[in-house]
């Protein structure tokens, strides 16, 4: 402990004192501890004040991040269902098409079957 620190520390543990001069003692002690207390419980409240906020904030930063990803997810959903929808036309339009060729082949090689055999 340093000199410094030694003379802050109350006189209450000499003997030589009057009381009155204990009870000032005593009455500074009291004074200082209150002091302390207060300025624990303010840093407490701050800390706290503060560890809500911080939890508030990751809380809603969470939130947004989630329903960026959705809406995100969505769109690619939507996306994807729409380009899926669209091929799934076309190849149901390609098969109708070869479909209907294979068909009039197959008239013509019935028809030309026809004709050979007449």
């Amino acid at each position: 402990m340093s000199k410094r620190e030694e003379n802050k520390l109350p006189r209450i543990t000499s003997m030589s004192l009057t009381k009155s001069q204990r009870q000032e003692d005593l009455y500074n002690i009291n004074r200082e501890f209150e002091s302390v207390r207060e300025s624990v419980s303010d840093v407490d409240g701050n800390l706290s004040k503060e560890i809500k906020d911080n939890y508030s904030n990751l809380s809603n930063k969470i939130k947004d991040d989630y329903s960026d990803l959705c809406k995100y997810s969505n769109g690619n959903t939507n996306r994807v269902t729409e380009n899926l929808n669209r091929e799934t036309s076309r190849l149901d339009k390609k098969i109708k098409y070869l479909t209907i060729s294979l068909v009039v082949m197959a008239i013509l090689i019935i028809i030309l079957a026809v004709g050979v055999l007449i």
